[in-house]
């Protein structure tokens, strides 16, 4: 048995989605595909974006046809009627996902104030950046129980960077993650003098590919986190559920900023070709 399959074994797999788009269904996959390395059950948030309703509140709210035109009022019954069909629409997506990796199944619907008091010890909650700004946006903080694990996904090349106090959940799950795959992963952990200190305290080994950066003090690691994330570029960023709330507005930060850059920088390699056709 591998040691580090004992310590995440029974974890939940909640993914976050607010909509049925092509992107959700990639983002459903891949913690599909986590659950099922996990062998741990798979339920899908929907949480329902506040702001549709309050804007179908307002009296001068409109309907706006895809060519610019007026298209009568927008009520609150729409709007309720609009987020109904699109979790009915993602629940079926999200069944068909886990037929497919045989995994176990529930579909949770949620307002996004309720959203973080569903979730429990022991979670790992698997969301893209533009979700978790949804949720902020409406909860003003995310703040998650402890034992749990936040994934954020940035569908970005690069290795898995990970931000930890020293959570063995956290810690295992990287571990097994780069054992599997062969990956790489950043882990960066606080409060911590040394890597050796770490693994001598962890009851599993750590992979080769699994480089620790020992920091004094959480903002220290935050702060070489948030540099990793934004020079090297990340596939994935994963952090305690119980310092989720004091970081995560920095490391969203420095994932748009890692993507703003290598948007600039494909943006200046697409037009090389057309400078040595026009030289």
């Amino acid at each position: 048995m591998n040691p580090v399959e004992g310590r995440v074994e029974s974890l939940r797999v909640v993914v976050c989605v607010s909509h049925p788009a092509p992107a959700a269904e990639r983002l459903l996959e891949e913690a599909a595909l986590i659950a099922q390395r996990l062998q741990a059950e798979l339920a899908t948030a929907f949480s329902g974006n506040p702001a549709l309703l309050w804007s179908a509140a307002l009296p001068f709210t409109r309907l706006v046809s895809r060519f610019g035109h007026s298209a009568g009022e927008f009520r609150p019954e729409q709007a309720r009627r609009a987020l109904r069909l699109a979790a009915a629409e993602l629940e079926r997506l999200a069944a068909r996902v886990a037929e497919r990796f045989a995994l176990s199944f529930r579909f949770l619907e949620l307002e996004a104030p309720l959203f973080v008091r569903a979730l429990r010890p022991g979670d790992l909650l698997v969301a893209d950046a533009g979700e978790l700004r949804a949720l902020l946006a409406v909860t003003g903080e995310l703040a998650l129980p402890a034992g749990s694990v936040l994934v954020l996904r940035t569908a970005r090349p690069g290795p898995l960077v990970a931000l930890s106090a020293g959570d063995r959940t956290t810690l295992s799950l990287v571990a097994r993650f780069v054992g599997e795959s062969g990956a790489g992963a950043l882990v960066h952990v606080a409060p911590a003098a040394s890597a050796e200190e770490i693994a001598a305290a962890l009851p599993f080994p750590i992979p080769s590919g699994m480089h620790i950066h020992p920091a004094p003090d959480l903002e220290t690691a935050l702060e070489a986190c948030r540099r990793d994330i934004v020079e090297r570029g990340a596939a994935a960023v994963v952090v305690d559920g119980a310092i989720v709330g004091a970081t995560l507005p920095a490391l969203l930060e420095a994932i748009e900023e890692a993507a703003a850059r290598r948007a600039t920088t494909v943006r200046g390699r697409s037009f090389e070709p057309q400078k040595e056709a026009n030289g």
